[in-house]
């Protein structure tokens, strides 16, 4: 944390905004396969100071959905590929950082 802390100051770098999320990861060693659970995703709306110990970031998903993420090296074991076939849910790509900056939208084309 130091380090981080030692770059924002002396290079001026400065987050468009904080992230904050819930992870439950499981790890199967075969194929090197990772799956998390992202949950209770938050933004700090338009405050973006990372050390700010009184933040109270807001909600920026439903409470209800989750974030899967399902990331592999070799290859995926067939039981792990049978046990995402979740019938009647929609696969799509979901950025962290774009439900959260679409808080701070300033202009129509930010939703394109």
């Amino acid at each position: 944390m130091l380090e981080l802390y030692h770059e924002l100051k002396h290079k001026l770098l400065r987050p468009k905004v904080i992230i904050d999320y819930v992870r439950e990861p499981y790890v199967c060693h075969n194929g090197n396969v990772r799956i998390t659970f992202d949950k209770e995703l938050r933004t700090g709306l338009h405050s973006v100071d990372l050390f700010n110990q009184s933040l109270m970031p807001i909600r920026a998903i439903d409470e209800n959905f989750s974030i899967l993420e399902v990331k592999y090296d070799e290859y995926m074991p067939d039981y792990i590929k049978i046990a995402l076939q979740l019938d009647g849910l929609n696969r799509q790509s979901a950025s962290k950082y774009v439900i959260c900056r679409k808080f701070l939208k300033y202009n129509t084309w930010e939703d394109q």
